[in-house]
């Protein structure tokens, strides 16, 4: 979604202040805390993706992140499809000149990264 965690918390705390201000309340940061449980699923992945994409930096491992780049961060979320996603990992393959298996070796082990970052079985 081309932002931060922080910026996404931003963004919740200014919906949340502009509902109070159409409904002309004052404003409760309790509201502001029950939605950041509501979205605590969203939050908890993009700080998974960040911490992701900071390990593959880590360890040099820019080519995983240019495919990720190309078949992922490309898209809006709302338009993934496996659809696209396979014609992502072409246009990946014939980008970086490599095989669409390695392409989807490396979006796999930055898969499995992820999910570990999240606390999720692998």
């Amino acid at each position: 979604n081309n932002k931060s965690v922080e910026d996404y918390k931003h963004k919740l705390y200014l919906d949340t202040l502009n509902e109070f201000k159409s409904f002309n309340v004052p404003f409760n940061n309790q509201f502001y805390e029950n939605k950041l449980i509501a979205h605590k699923s969203e939050i908890d992945d993009m700080e998974a993706v960040y911490l992701t994409i900071i390990q593959l930096q880590d360890i040099n491992r820019f080519d995983i992140l240019r495919c990720l780049d190309i078949v992922y961060f490309s898209v809006k979320q709302a338009q993934i499809s496996k659809r696209l996603i396979s014609c992502n990992v072409t246009k990946a393959s014939l980008e970086l000149f490599l095989s669409e298996r390695t392409i989807y070796n490396y979006l796999n082990k930055a898969i499995n990264m992820f999910t570990v970052n999240r606390g999720l079985r692998a």
